[in-house]
């Protein structure tokens, strides 16, 4: 650029009026005319460049969408390996509906005396729940607990159970003192029960089908008083119904749980049982009758079915009016036939049952005790005791001694 160029440039961007000689300059760019232009090779070399440019464009897309792509692919493919590693380390999760939810055992609905009561060490108000594996203390006062529609039962000052199960049918296992319960009947198998455990590790169940029963315990000694209903007095089974002494109302009676069938006695009279104490929310403890002296059962059989003369809770026979027909052995076969054909059986199976039924009937022509030999299915014999147990169903003549051989086809 010549000086007078540079000169007039810094003019141009300096000074705030224009010399004379840029006023001279631009007057001559003003009268020159202007170049003249080819359009043609102007547009198409501006085409060239375009097209040249996509191309260039396209092929770099192309390379960076493979590369993107293989990208992609590489990191689904590590999120699926991810995902397949996490779900075999880890357990599936249980759907909502298969989830097991503890069943409730109860609540504390009634208080007597002026202790407390404790569940798992902390004092409970009434309302408060009974969950298994749950320790139930009784400080002073004499808890009252419910399971609505089930069993009613109260643990009584100074004494301490586990709830051992909490759904059907609940177990409770008394540590020490006693326990009483109202218990709902069941149409088969057992509602509520009590275990003792001994010393030694043994455990005796006192299985309740339905019924009102206080059990305690001193040391590894048990009594069980019966106001109405059937027991079954035995070893805890593995399933189903406890098979032992199936005891019915009035009774007290007496065992050690080292020695079950050894020192098991049984008193039916009605002075040698306990008051059955109320279970209706705060009504006080009914006065105790006095426990007389036990004889010695002069059964000494561990299958062996304790009658009680009267109906649930009535010691009494039937008024001369009421009185039921006079049974044979022919009855005594038709009850169980009956309530053999009653039990469950797999269609298409027929199955042959045969068992001798022995009975003792005392002097009033009620039946004291019944020997199933050999034993019959445990829903099968409780039916059928429950009808021979009934004084309004089940009379003989006289006392007797009697086996009646059963055989059923179905």
């Amino acid at each position: 650029m010549s000086r007078d160029e540079t000169t007039l440039s810094a003019e141009v961007l300096d000074a705030d009026r224009p010399s004379e000689p840029l006023r001279a300059s631009i007057h001559d760019l003003c009268l020159t005319p202007a170049p003249e232009l080819d359009w043609n090779r102007i547009e198409a070399s501006l085409t060239d460049r375009i097209a040249r440019e996509n191309s260039s464009l396209s092929a770099r897309a192309r390379r960076g969408n493979v590369v993107w792509l293989s990208a992609a692919v590489a990191l689904a493919a590590a999120a699926c390996f991810a995902f397949f590693v996490s779900r075999r380390a880890e357990p599936p999760e249980a759907p909502l509906a298969a989830i097991a939810l503890p069943a409730p055992a109860g609540a504390l609905i009634a208080l007597r005396g002026t202790g407390e009561i404790r569940v798992g060490g902390q004092t409970v108000a009434r309302g408060g729940a009974l969950a298994q594996g749950a320790r139930v203390e009784a400080a002073g006062a004499t808890g009252v607990f419910e399971r609505a529609g089930k069993v009613r039962w109260l643990l009584e000052p100074g004494s301490a159970v586990t709830i051992a199960r909490a759904d059907a049918p609940l177990i409770v296992s008394l540590e020490r003192g006693a326990t009483e319960a109202q218990v709902v009947p069941v149409p088969s198998g057992e509602a509520f029960a009590v275990d003792v455990t001994s010393a030694r590790g043994n455990v005796v169940r006192v299985a309740v089908h339905g019924t009102h029963l206080r059990v305690a315990r001193s040391g590894d000694h048990v009594t069980v008083d019966l106001s109405e209903g059937v027991v079954s007095i035995g070893a805890p089974p593995k399933r189903g119904s406890t098979l032992g002494e199936l005891v019915t109302a009035p009774a007290h009676v007496e065992l050690d749980v080292d020695d079950v069938s050894g020192s098991l006695r049984i008193a039916h009279a009605a002075e040698a049982v306990r008051a059955a104490v109320s279970l209706d929310g705060d009504t006080p403890p009914a006065p105790q009758a006095t426990i007389a002296a036990l004889a010695p059962d002069p059964i000494g059989t561990s299958r062996r079915v304790n009658v009680a003369r009267g109906s649930a809770g009535d010691a009494t026979a039937p008024a001369a009016s009421a009185l039921p027909p006079l049974c044979t052995p022919q009855t005594v076969a038709d009850v169980v036939r009956a309530c053999q054909h009653g039990a469950p059986q797999s269609a298409g199976v027929t199955v042959t049952v045969s068992t001798t039924v022995t009975l003792r009937v005392g002097d009033d022509g009620y039946v004291q005790s019944a020997l199933f030999n050999p034993p019959l299915a445990p829903g099968v014999q409780d039916c059928v005791a429950h009808v021979l147990y009934d004084t309004r169903k089940t009379r003989f003549e006289s006392s007797v001694e009697l086996s009646v051989p059963v055989e059923v086809t179905r």
